[in-house]
């Protein structure tokens, strides 16, 4: 029974994706990070686990240096969308290493799995 709603909740997942969790980072101090760990910080997300994607966001004027799972992942330029596409999406730390400090909600994290398009479903036989 419990693999029966495994798989059902899979293909939900599969048809229609997962929702989106958003995350709006605070203040970051230079020289400081700070973490968002998606299943503990948004327990619904483990439903959907692993989130497959990731878009930065950051309108603060700081470089910031970006960690997906403990990766370095190169760094989020001032005024810079990023997104990380296919990628399972644990946790996200960002790293602020300029001279300021970013003000609360200037670097946004949006996670989420997408519905699987033709070519993935024609891949899984489906």
């Amino acid at each position: 029974m419990p693999d029966e709603i495994y798989l059902r909740r899979q293909e939900s997942v599969d048809r229609d994706g997962s929702p989106y969790f958003p995350h709006s980072f605070g203040v970051i101090a230079n020289g400081a990070f700070e973490q968002v760990n998606y299943p503990w910080d948004y327990p619904a997300s483990r439903k959907y686990y692993p989130l497959l994607e990731l878009i930065l966001t950051n309108n603060a004027d700081e470089v910031l240096d970006v960690e997906i799972n403990g990766d370095s992942v190169g760094f989020l330029a001032p005024g810079a969308v990023r997104a990380y596409k296919r990628q399972a999406v644990e946790t996200v730390r960002i790293i602020n290493n300029d001279s300021t400090s970013t003000s609360s909600g200037e670097v946004r994290a949006l996670a989420y799995t997408p519905a699987l398009d033709a070519d993935e479903k024609a891949r899984r036989g489906g």
